[in-house]
């Protein structure tokens, strides 16, 4: 089936055992978090900053799908990229009256997204009797469901999946929020975060 290909940046080493080294990598998303912005806006529509300021992480930009505003002043000092979107996100909601709630910022396979969308790919089932291990439902409102799965190594973040618990009686698609591919010499797993959606995950 189709397979996701993990690239990044080496961020360090630590001891594993006697005889042993653990090599600690980074994804590429960890340009969101160690490019600064500093820039002022005056008088440009929203998307035109939203991009310009992604394009800043050096990663391709796929989608910037956001409302049609223009924003009179806009600054950002020093901040980190996936803050200065933030902070873009919450003028665009107070100063003009849209709701982004649904909006996240992701890397997904043909670049950065920040959408209320879905990541484009397959749609995955999780199942009871094929590949559902277990299934912990969200215990207060607005958290987080976590399915846990057999290794679905092309789901990610984004992405709509069809969940199918006959034990907890939950059928229906829902958006991934989060998503852990563990890989261990005892099997591999994937987890999936669900539910209340808070966009940024």
């Amino acid at each position: 089936g189709p397979m996701q290909q993990f690239t990044g940046t080496v961020d360090g080493f630590r001891p594993a055992g006697p005889d042993a080294v653990a090599v600690l990598a980074a994804g590429q998303e960890l340009a969101l978090s160690r490019t600064t912005i500093t820039e002022s806006f005056h008088g440009e529509p929203a998307d035109a900053v939203a991009r310009r300021i992604l394009s800043r992480s050096g990663l391709p930009v796929a989608a910037v799908e956001i409302p049609d505003v223009t924003l009179p002043h806009m600054v950002f000092a020093t901040v980190p990229l996936w803050r200065a979107v933030r902070q873009l996100a919450e003028s665009i909601q107070r100063g003009h009256g849209h709701d982004l709630s649904r909006h996240a910022l992701w890397l997904g396979a043909d670049g950065l997204r920040w959408s209320a969308g879905d990541e484009p790919g397959p749609l995955y089932t999780v199942a009871t009797g094929e590949n559902l291990i277990n299934h912990e439902v969200a215990t207060t409102p607005g958290a987080l469901a976590e399915v846990e799965s057999v290794l679905l190594a092309g789901l990610a973040h984004s992405m709509p999946f069809r969940l199918e618990d006959t034990r907890r009686g939950v059928s229906g698609q829902f958006r991934a929020q989060e998503v852990r591919h563990v890989l261990t010499p005892g099997g591999n797993r994937t987890f999936i975060r669900y539910g209340a959606d808070h966009g940024w995950g």
